[in-house]
């Protein structure tokens, strides 16, 4: 047996007598209505998932952010205001990113993985060397290009870079199929692996993202695939916000337009978890969805933030579809799930940031209110 076969037989339902339990604790305050709201029902559920009626604790956490390239990106030019993976991680890495600030306030540790960044055009260096050649001021101190061929790079206690790439990005999804089925099995597998060896460190609560320009191409496409909705009113939702639009019409459309071709080329069969991951990619999705597996068969809540982690769901999901009791999410907050159906609600968030796009943002968010929601339930007397 496989370790993905060995995860997802290993997955069950919440505890509902422990659920009905913490229901029973908030209902001091009012037997016959919650006046906790969205609080009471975050409690409920890590209660249900940890099966501990006891104090709840979920103060040490990781954030995984998982990189790779996409090879639909390098093929258009459409994506040329977009930096390369390892542009964006070196930023992440040197604390001076959005996700590298934010990880920082709710007192989360920060990993970056690479399942399939493009390093074909790094200088390959020693692990912990400066590249002399490309030294810039940030903020009154050097900027370090970190050399991403080596197997790690560990920073400092909070933030460290991990080599488990898979090849140089996938394929190009305009062209025929992401990857081969192995490496979806592969990417899925690296996912779990890192995900259980920050369990197995008493991690107690984990965030999935991801670094991977072009993603919501696949992602897009994904999620059109499995719920049959339409790739420009997925976009639009992923990149727009009721008062400010990231994307305009005219771009809208043509990544509409990308995600389309794609979905015409690779015939996908919507009930199969793997073949959708192989044939739409990417390394980056497949991983996140072990992280999902992982979690959920180790009973470890996690957190998602975006599109691309959206699409990963969906794909954990037909894998197994008790997965959708573990996961929290800021944006795609309201997850209806059973053995036949998986939705999301993006009209009633649980945190209404206008926060889009990846490197854990909404995570960081989420993982503070998560910890108000733990609080607040450890400090109600009975």
């Amino acid at each position: 047996m496989n370790l993905l076969q060995n995860i997802s037989r290993n997955i069950y339902p919440l505890n509902n007598k422990s659920m009905a339990n913490a229901r029973k604790k908030f209902s001091v305050f009012c037997e016959s209505k919650s006046i906790f709201g969205r609080i009471e029902d975050i409690c409920v559920k890590l209660v249900g998932i940890s099966g501990n009626n006891n104090n709840l604790n979920i103060d040490k956490k990781v954030i995984l952010i998982f990189s790779a390239d996409h090879g639909v990106y390098k093929k258009n030019t459409i994506f040329d205001n977009k930096k390369p993976a390892y542009n964006r991680i070196n930023d992440f890495l040197n604390g001076i990113s959005p996700g590298a600030v934010l990880s920082k306030v709710c007192n989360a540790d920060s990993v970056i993985v690479d399942v399939g960044i493009d390093d074909s055009k790094i200088e390959t260096n020693n692990a912990s060397e400066i590249n002399n050649s490309s030294k810039t001021k940030v903020n009154g101190s050097k900027k370090i290009n970190y050399n991403l061929k080596s197997k790690s790079i560990i920073l400092n206690q909070n933030k460290s870079f991990f080599n488990y790439k898979i090849r140089n990005a996938t394929s190009d999804i305009l062209q025929g199929q992401a990857m081969s089925r192995n490496e979806a099995i592969r990417s899925i597998e690296v996912g779990i692996e890192v995900a259980e060896s920050y369990i197995i460190k008493d991690y107690n609560i984990i965030g999935a993202s991801e670094i991977s320009p072009a993603s919501e191409i696949s992602a897009a496409a994904i999620v059109s695939v499995v719920t049959g909705k339409d790739p420009k009113d997925i976009l639009d939702k992923y990149f727009n916000c009721k008062d400010k639009k990231y994307v305009d019409e005219a771009e809208l459309e043509k990544l509409a337009s990308i995600v389309m071709k794609v979905i015409e080329i690779n015939t996908v069969n919507p009930s199969d978890g793997i073949e959708i991951l192989y044939k739409l990619g990417g390394f980056e999705i497949g991983a996140i969805v072990g992280a999902i597996l992982g979690c959920s068969a180790n009973k470890i809540p996690i957190v998602l933030d975006n599109l691309t982690s959206y699409a990963s769901a969906l794909i954990a999901y037909k894998i197994n579809y008790k997965v959708f009791n573990y996961i929290f999410s800021p944006s795609f907050c309201d997850w209806i799930g059973n053995e036949h159906t998986f939705s999301f609600n993006l009209d009633n968030p649980v945190i209404d940031l206008n926060i889009r796009l990846s490197e854990g943002y909404g995570i960081s968010a989420l993982f503070n209110l998560l910890d108000m929601a733990v609080k607040t339930y450890n400090n109600i007397e009975v």
